[in-house]
């Protein structure tokens, strides 16, 4: 009866293994290899199964986090349990693909430590980050940054330090005529203009803001 039940527990693993929707890997904690991946695995990382079970998990990283990564690992997964982070992983073509790193308690298979490492592709939410963070600092129409980061940058920037400090302020004569007459269209078309020819004019590093 034991046999049977274990079996049936084993299909049923196998098949939660296998449809699930997040990158699994089931880790060697020791060795720090993989051991087994689900198909969302090999899709995400393009990878087949055979290829993943030579990799140690640090390899799925880029070279420059590897360490950070490692230490990060074992003091948040292994020594305080917190087993919720961000990272970053590569495919086989070297595409970064940033994760939302989560892990189970670590158990033994045979004499071997696992654990359970489930990776959720967060490209698209990522990048709605990065579109709210740019909208909240940047003016929409004209791409400058806004008032809120002008405000913000000035008192970051304003040490001694940084001293001589160059502040522009211009206008755009006749702007209300413009807008009174032809429309606002034509009025921003206007602003988008003098915005390109200040972008055109100054530094990478100069900061160009519409505080209007």
């Amino acid at each position: 009866m034991n046999d049977i039940t274990l079996t049936e527990n084993e299909i049923k693993y196998q098949s939660l293994f296998e449809s699930a929707r997040d990158a699994i890997f089931v880790i060697n904690v020791e060795g720090m290899y993989i051991v087994d991946a689900n198909k969302q695995a090999c899709k995400l990382l393009q990878y087949t199964r055979e290829e993943l079970m030579k990799k140690k998990v640090f390899d799925l990283h880029p070279p420059e986090i590897r360490k950070i990564i490692l230490q990060d690992f074992f003091d948040r997964v292994l020594k305080i349990n917190n087993n919720l982070f961000e990272t970053v992983i590569l495919n086989r073509e070297g595409r970064r693909i940033p994760v939302e790193m989560s892990t189970g308690e670590v158990y033994k298979i045979g004499e071997m430590h696992v654990l359970t490492g489930f990776f959720r592709d967060i490209t698209e939410r990522k990048k709605s980050e990065r579109e709210v963070l740019y909208l909240s600092y940047h003016d929409q129409l004209t791409g400058l940054y806004n008032r809120r980061f002008y405000q913000k940058e000035l008192k970051r920037i304003d040490t001694q330090r940084n001293l001589p400090m160059t502040i522009v302020i211009c206008d755009i004569n006749g702007l209300k005529l413009i807008n009174d007459s032809f429309g606002h269209v034509v009025g921003d078309e206007l602003l988008k203009k003098v915005a390109e020819v200040l972008k055109s004019m100054c530094r990478v590093d100069d900061i160009i803001a519409r505080l209007g």
